[in-house]
Order: structure tokens, then C-alpha cells, then sequence
């Protein structure tokens, strides 16, 4: 369970919008996502407001949920392998994000459909890193309002305003 409420309400929202249908496998996928959450909730200072769930492709041609991402006002929180393992990460964004990469196919940055990917790669310190947020199908979505809204904001404090308009 998830010590936020209105946090839980927002993964659970956003795991049926992606099109998880809540099964035995997915209920386990949930739980583990509630235990990265409440992980970082209580070492994060400030209120985590977005969730992702990274994804790679299988060879059946469905979907494999890898890592987990947590994003606060000043913080990137993301686990590796979060469903068989702890592997914890915590970034301060502030002057430490400095770029981006992003890999699509089949989706034009507006709509995905089923056959959508898009890849979402960090810079760091001007250095690309093994920070990857892998979206497939709906996921592609949520990942583009991401970048959009959070990735895209956080990299106009570092550069002249009159170069973002």
C-alpha cells in the first residue's frame, strides 16, 4: 500500500490508462511499484508528483516493465530491475541535468499508437549516462508529457530565457 493516497490513486490511474489490466502478474507489478514509491517517499524532502514505468520490448512481441522512475520539483528517483531487485537511485536535478536523447519510432510526438517506442536518454553533467525511460504503445504518451513537462522545464533555468522563446 501506498503512504500517499492520492499518490496510489495516481499509479494505479496511470497503470490502467497504459493498459495494464489488473491480473495476478499485474497485482505483483503493483506492489513492487507501492515499494519503490514508498521507498523514496520517505527519504525524498519534497512530494514525489509523477511515476513511470520503463519498458523494453520481448520477443513474443508484447512488453517487459524494467525500471521505475519518481520525479519530485527537484529530484529524479528511479530504481533498476524493480521488480526482482533494489537497486536505488536519487538524482539533484538542479545543474546537474544538462541535456536529453530521444530515439521514437512510429510516433510523431503527438500520438502514439500501438506500435509506438520511444526512448528517453539523460545527460548528465554533459555526459550521457545509462539513465534510459522506454516507452511502447500508450506509454508513449505519458513519457512524451515527461519530457514536456518536466525534463523540457528543467533545462530553461540553465540557459538564457530569451533562448527558450
Amino acid at each position: 500500500m501506498v503512504k500517499d493516497e492520492n499518490m496510489g490513486k495516481r499509479i494505479y490511474s496511470y497503470m490502467m490508462a497504459i493498459g495494464i489490466q489488473m491480473d495476478v502478474d499485474s497485482e505483483k507489478l503493483l506492489t513492487r511499484v507501492q515499494e519503490a514509491y514508498n521507498f523514496f517517499s520517505e527519504i525524498c524532502p519534497e512530494e514525489i508528483v509523477e511515476v513511470f514505468l520503463s519498458e523494453k520490448a520481448t520477443k513474443d512481441g508484447g512488453s517487459e516493465y524494467t525500471d521505475i522512475f519518481f520525479f519530485s520539483d527537484s529530484y529524479l528517483m528511479y530504481a533498476k530491475d524493480f521488480k526482482s531487485g533494489e537497486d536505488y537511485h536519487m538524482i539533484y536535478k538542479e545543474h546537474i541535468l544538462t541535456g536529453w536523447n530521444i530515439k521514437k519510432k512510429n510516433f510523431d510526438m503527438k500520438e502514439a499508437r500501438r506500435s509506438s517506442m520511444m526512448s528517453l536518454g539523460l545527460i548528465i553533467n554533459g555526459k550521457p549516462m545509462d539513465i534510459y525511460m522506454r516507452a511502447m504503445g500508450k506509454n508513449c504518451g505519458h513519457l512524451q508529457s515527461i519530457f514536456d513537462e518536466i525534463i523540457l522545464e528543467d533545462l530553461k533555468g540553465y540557459s538564457t530565457p530569451d533562448e527558450w522563446d
